[in-house]
């Protein structure tokens, strides 16, 4: 990777609670990290608040590689706190509001970040408190040469119809799961068949690039009106959670570096999997570990439309 793109992950930082145990999380920062360890040129825009937690939490980010230049520092809401249920594939969230990071303010600085970005990742959560969610339309409509990256991420009941269209609208390229899938085919009367509703996504949004995760079977990607197929790779999980966001890491990374969309979901997969075998969404990893993945039986076929 040659790490000359300039990326920015945008949205929540928090700590992901599992018992009396805690780890640094949240989708943006996972998948900022992920980049971070694959090499690439990373920021990360967020909020936490002015507390012990909040402190904590920073040390942890810094202690990651990442400058703190961008992380706004809240007055009146606390740093978010995430608890976490349930293990393997089986996963839920209760994610308390108002926090820090939904009170994301604009600013100079954050601003000019955003305008010199040639990557802008972001989710749904951050629209869901009327502040932040101005301030993500805003970054929006300022990251005039960035490919806009959407990563749906439904959290309920923390979402709604008309955010994620308007979403939808910025985006270059799409990812969510099968879960979300089935939501969206409801929403915009979609083919039940899950291939045909992503070329109908990438159709209505008009956006290029729309991929689905599927777990364990792997991934569906669609890409400049060709469609592109993983079966998954055979690992034995011990932790899904941020399997997800290892996976956009590594397709940003790919699409980036201008690998083809074959070896890009290839290498998505295989760090997806890689991710599932290690405890923490946020567990390092060696591309020793990411190659020992993708020599095993690789699946992967496509077709045009």
């Amino acid at each position: 990777m040659s790490g000359s793109k300039k990326i920015v992950c945008i949205g929540e930082i928090l700590w992901d609670k599992f018992g009396e145990g805690k780890v640094a999380g949240g989708a943006p920062f996972n998948v900022a990290k992920n980049l971070k360890l694959l090499g690439e040129n990373v920021e990360l825009i967020s909020s936490v608040g002015n507390d012990e937690s909040g402190e904590e939490l920073l040390s942890v980010f810094k202690q990651s590689g990442f400058s703190d230049r961008y992380v706004q520092s809240n007055e009146g809401l606390a740093t978010s706190e995430v608890s976490v249920v349930g293990n393997g594939d089986f996963i839920s969230y209760k994610i308390h509001e108002p926090v820090a990071w939904d009170d994301l303010q604009l600013t100079a600085d954050n601003i000019q970040l955003v305008e010199e970005a040639e990557a802008l990742i972001f989710g749904s959560l951050l629209a869901r408190q009327d502040v932040s969610k101005n301030t993500l339309f805003q970054f929006l409509e300022s990251a005039s040469k960035a490919q806009k990256i959407f990563d749906i991420n439904l959290r309920a009941p923390h979402y709604s119809k008309e955010n994620i269209e308007g979403l939808l609208y910025y985006a270059d390229l799409v990812k969510l799961n099968e879960d979300e899938l089935e939501i969206l085919i409801k929403w915009f009367h979609l083919s039940s068949d899950p291939e045909t509703a992503l070329k109908q996504l990438e159709e209505e949004f008009n956006c290029p690039t729309v991929c689905l995760t599927r777990g364990a079977n792997g991934a569906i990607l669609r890409y400049e009106g060709s469609a592109y197929f993983h079966k998954g790779y055979r690992v034995q999980v011990k932790d899904a959670v941020g399997s997800g966001d290892a996976f956009l890491a590594a397709m940003v990374s790919g699409l980036l570096s201008e690998k083809t969309p074959m070896e890009t979901l290839n290498f998505a997969c295989a760090l997806g999997a890689l991710t599932a075998t290690k405890v923490g969404a946020n567990a390092q990893f060696t591309k020793d570990e990411v190659q020992a993945i993708l020599n095993t039986q690789i699946h992967i076929t496509s077709h045009s439309k």
